[in-house]
C-alpha cells in the first residue's frame, strides 16, 4: 500500500530506497493523524469562553501566584540566610585576621633563627673539619715517623 503511494507519486525516483521512501510515508500518516487529532479532538476538550472558563483560568491562574508566591518567600529566606552566614564568616575573618598575622611574623621569627642557627652549624662543622683534617694529618705523620723507626735499615 505505502509503496503504491510511493510510485504514484514519483517518490522512488529520487535517491532514496524503498525502504527510505516508506518510513518517509508512515511518518508522515503518522504526523497527519497526530496534526486530524490535535485540531478535533482538543478543541472539544477545550472550555468555552464562557464564565466557567473564565472562572477556571482566574483560579489557575491564583494558585499558580500563589505557588509563586511562596516560592519567591523561600528564596528570601534562603537568601536571609546567606547573608547572615556571610556575615558571620566576615565577622571570624576579621577575628582571625590579627592571629593569623601574628602567626606569620612568629614563624617568619623561628624561620630566621633557625637560618642563624643553620649557618653557625656550617661554621662549626667546617671548622670541626679542619680541625680533625689537621689532628688526623699529625697523627699520619706520627705514625710514618714511628713505622720509619722501627724498619731495620738496609
Amino acid at each position: 500500500m505505502l509503496l503504491g503511494i510511493a510510485k504514484r507519486f514519483s517518490l522512488l525516483n529520487f535517491k532514496f530506497g524503498r525502504r527510505a521512501v516508506t518510513l518517509l510515508v508512515a511518518m508522515w500518516l503518522i504526523g497527519s493523524a497526530s496534526a486530524v487529532y490535535l485540531i478535533f479532538v482538543q478543541e472539544v476538550e477545550r472550555p468555552d469562553e464562557s464564565n466557567d472558563g473564565v472562572a477556571y483560568k482566574i483560579d489557575v491562574l491564583q494558585k499558580n501566584l500563589e505557588h509563586l508566591f511562596v516560592y519567591v518567600e523561600n528564596q528570601k529566606r534562603q537568601i536571609a540566610t546567606q547573608e547572615k552566614m556571610l556575615a558571620q564568616l566576615s565577622a571570624e575573618k576579621e577575628e582571625l585576621e590579627p592571629v593569623v598575622k601574628a602567626q606569620r611574623t612568629l614563624v617568619s621569627k623561628i624561620l630566621e633563627l633557625e637560618h642563624e642557627r643553620y649557618q653557625s652549624r656550617q661554621w662549626l662543622e667546617a671548622g670541626m673539619g679542619f680541625l680533625l683534617g689537621v689532628i688526623s694529618s699529625l697523627l699520619a705523620s706520627a705514625m710514618w715517623d714511628s713505622y720509619r723507626k722501627r724498619k731495620p735499615q738496609d
